[in-house]
């Protein structure tokens, strides 16, 4: 059963005090009214139609007068005021859709080799361009999968959420990344996540990747499958990672 709703106070008080008035302008109104009516019935034949004015006069502002007691107190008792009407649905549950998605954690997933800079993985999600998550110096001039099959940033989301859109902001030519999902912050292997978006060729600065029906998730994968070039060297910095939720 539903808990029984409490009335704020305020609404009380002019409930309340438009009792009070109202009990009172009606026992004024009462008598009033009640000798006008008698005065109406007594009328001579020949005056019908000004008893009838005085009892359509009275009823006027018996009318009016109700109107003014419970229409202007407290700029009038409706139901939102008196807690009896329940709140909209759109108000109870705001809609995020296309609103800017904020990770909780950044974490470096290199599953076939160490870890590249991951004391630097919060960087890419910090909201400033300058600070980077640097993707180490490979001598392979085809590091993936020559060397190992990748590197990533996993991204851990505030509640599961259908993935919209990722940016990416970088230093590098012919970088190469997937958008992928995982039911953990720490799968075992690159086989443990989803695609969402195939191997996307970026370019220096920022990148954005459309993702298109994406089932909600509370991991997100930006995996680098081929690893670019700067000034003739295998590295990438990544400088930032923003999301936006699905509209």
């Amino acid at each position: 059963m539903e808990a029984a709703k409490k009335l704020p106070l305020s609404a009380v008080f002019f409930a309340m005090l438009a009792a009070v008035v109202g009990a009172v302008i009606g026992a004024l109104l009462g008598g009033l009214i009640g000798s006008l009516l008698a005065s109406a019935m007594h009328v001579p034949a020949r005056e019908g139609e000004s008893g009838y004015f005085i009892i359509v006069v009275a009823l006027i502002v018996l009318a009016s007068v109700l109107s003014r007691i419970f229409g202007d107190v407290g700029g009038g008792l409706g139901g939102d005021q008196l807690g009896l009407n329940s709140p909209s649905s759109s108000a109870a549950q705001p809609n995020d859709s296309g609103n800017a998605v904020k990770p909780v954690r950044a974490t470096v997933f290199s599953p076939e080799g160490e870890a590249d800079a991951p004391e630097a993985a919060p960087l890419a999600i910090d909201g400033n361009p300058s600070t980077v998550w640097p993707i180490d110096t490979y001598t392979d001039p085809v590091p993936f999968p020559s060397f190992k099959n990748g590197v990533g940033l996993m991204l851990q989301l505030p509640k599961p959420t259908k993935l919209g859109e990722v940016t990416i902001n970088l230093n590098s030519t012919g970088t190469a990344v997937q958008i992928r999902a995982s039911q953990t912050p720490s799968p075992a292997s690159l086989d443990d996540t989803t695609v969402l978006v195939p191997a996307t060729t970026l370019k220096p600065g920022p990148n954005t990747i459309k993702v298109d029906n994406a089932t909600p998730t509370s991991n997100v994968l930006v995996w680098v499958s081929t690893l670019g070039h700067v000034n003739g060297q295998s590295r990438s910095d990544i400088a930032e990672i923003t999301l936006k939720a699905a509209s």
